[in-house]
Protein backbone atom coordinates (compact mmCIF):
# COMPACT_ATOMS: atom_id res chain seq x y z
CA UNK A 1 0.00 0.00 0.00
CA UNK A 2 1.22 3.58 -0.95
CA UNK A 3 0.06 6.74 0.91
CA UNK A 4 1.46 10.34 -0.50
CA UNK A 5 0.28 13.15 2.47
CA UNK A 6 0.90 16.70 3.69
CA UNK A 7 1.29 17.52 7.21
CA UNK A 8 0.49 20.75 8.43
CA UNK A 9 3.65 22.43 10.10
CA UNK A 10 5.55 25.58 11.42
CA UNK A 11 8.64 27.53 10.57
CA UNK A 12 10.82 28.60 13.11
CA UNK A 13 10.08 32.22 12.61
CA UNK A 14 6.46 30.90 13.26
CA UNK A 15 5.38 30.84 9.50
CA UNK A 16 3.02 28.28 8.56
CA UNK A 17 4.27 25.58 6.07
CA UNK A 18 2.91 22.42 4.76
CA UNK A 19 5.53 19.09 4.15
CA UNK A 20 5.04 16.05 2.21
CA UNK A 21 6.02 12.41 2.42
CA UNK A 22 4.89 9.03 0.45
CA UNK A 23 4.98 5.64 2.56
CA UNK A 24 4.83 1.93 1.46
CA UNK A 25 3.21 -0.46 3.66
CA UNK A 26 3.27 -4.23 3.48
CA UNK A 27 -0.05 -6.45 3.97
CA UNK A 28 0.49 -5.76 7.62
CA UNK A 29 0.85 -2.78 7.72
CA UNK A 30 4.89 -2.62 8.29
CA UNK A 31 6.31 0.60 6.92
CA UNK A 32 8.55 -0.75 4.06
CA UNK A 33 10.21 2.70 3.21
CA UNK A 34 9.27 6.52 3.46
CA UNK A 35 10.77 9.63 1.60
CA UNK A 36 9.86 13.50 2.42
CA UNK A 37 10.84 14.23 -1.41
CA UNK A 38 13.32 16.70 -0.53
CA UNK A 39 16.23 16.69 1.44
CA UNK A 40 16.72 18.83 5.01
CA UNK A 41 20.54 18.40 4.63
CA UNK A 42 21.97 20.13 1.32
CA UNK A 43 24.82 17.87 -0.25
CA UNK A 44 27.20 20.62 1.15
CA UNK A 45 25.47 19.72 4.52
CA UNK A 46 23.92 22.83 5.33
CA UNK A 47 20.24 22.32 7.22
CA UNK A 48 17.50 24.20 5.55
CA UNK A 49 13.82 24.57 5.84
CA UNK A 50 11.52 23.84 2.91
CA UNK A 51 9.59 27.60 3.15
CA UNK A 52 7.95 26.46 -0.23
CA UNK A 53 5.03 24.66 0.94
CA UNK A 54 5.11 21.04 -0.36
CA UNK A 55 1.96 18.72 -1.53
CA UNK A 56 1.25 14.99 -2.57
CA UNK A 57 -1.54 15.45 -5.18
CA UNK A 58 -1.10 12.00 -6.80
CA UNK A 59 0.24 8.41 -6.66
CA UNK A 60 -0.05 6.29 -9.26
CA UNK A 61 1.68 2.68 -9.74
CA UNK A 62 3.36 2.32 -13.26
CA UNK A 63 2.59 -1.19 -14.43
CA UNK A 64 4.86 -1.08 -17.50
CA UNK A 65 7.28 -3.29 -15.97
CA UNK A 66 7.15 -6.26 -13.62
CA UNK A 67 6.41 -5.84 -9.65
CA UNK A 68 10.32 -6.01 -8.85
CA UNK A 69 11.11 -3.25 -10.90
CA UNK A 70 8.37 -1.59 -10.49
CA UNK A 71 7.69 2.34 -10.04
CA UNK A 72 5.70 4.24 -8.00
CA UNK A 73 4.72 7.93 -10.03
CA UNK A 74 4.50 10.70 -7.59
CA UNK A 75 2.63 14.07 -8.79
CA UNK A 76 3.76 16.45 -6.37
CA UNK A 77 3.90 20.49 -6.27
CA UNK A 78 5.38 23.17 -4.40
CA UNK A 79 4.04 26.83 -3.48
CA UNK A 80 7.38 28.71 -3.88
CA UNK A 81 10.82 28.49 -5.15
CA UNK A 82 12.35 29.90 -3.01
CA UNK A 83 14.46 28.16 -0.81
CA UNK A 84 14.36 23.94 -0.72
CA UNK A 85 12.17 22.41 -3.36
CA UNK A 86 11.56 19.13 -4.40
CA UNK A 87 14.36 17.11 -5.46
CA UNK A 88 16.70 17.42 -8.04
CA UNK A 89 16.21 15.27 -10.93
CA UNK A 90 19.50 13.91 -11.86
CA UNK A 91 19.49 13.00 -7.98
CA UNK A 92 16.92 10.15 -8.02
CA UNK A 93 17.76 7.08 -7.30
CA UNK A 94 15.70 5.49 -10.18
CA UNK A 95 17.11 7.26 -12.34
CA UNK A 96 20.13 9.49 -11.67
CA UNK A 97 21.09 10.51 -15.02
CA UNK A 98 17.93 12.03 -15.28
CA UNK A 99 16.91 16.05 -15.74
CA UNK A 100 14.57 17.97 -15.66
CA UNK A 101 12.80 21.76 -15.73
CA UNK A 102 12.39 21.10 -12.03
CA UNK A 103 15.82 20.38 -11.85
CA UNK A 104 18.07 23.07 -9.54
CA UNK A 105 15.00 25.25 -9.96
CA UNK A 106 15.11 28.06 -7.15
CA UNK A 107 14.68 31.79 -7.18
CA UNK A 108 12.98 34.25 -5.03
CA UNK A 109 9.29 33.75 -5.99
CA UNK A 110 7.34 32.50 -3.19
CA UNK A 111 3.96 33.15 -5.56
CA UNK A 112 4.12 30.47 -7.53
CA UNK A 113 2.75 26.84 -8.05
CA UNK A 114 5.11 24.41 -9.69
CA UNK A 115 4.25 21.07 -10.29
CA UNK A 116 6.97 17.94 -9.95
CA UNK A 117 6.49 14.77 -11.79
CA UNK A 118 8.81 11.66 -10.52
CA UNK A 119 9.53 7.83 -9.92
CA UNK A 120 10.31 5.91 -6.35
CA UNK A 121 10.99 2.47 -6.41
CA UNK A 122 7.55 0.14 -5.52
CA UNK A 123 9.54 -1.65 -2.64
Amino acid sequence: MYIGFNTKSVLPGGEPDFEPAVMAMDADGALLWWSRLYHEVTPGGDTVNSSPDQYIDALAIDYSQPPASGMLVVNARCHGNNVENLWEGSSIAANPGASGFQNQFTGTNGNIHISWLGKLKLE
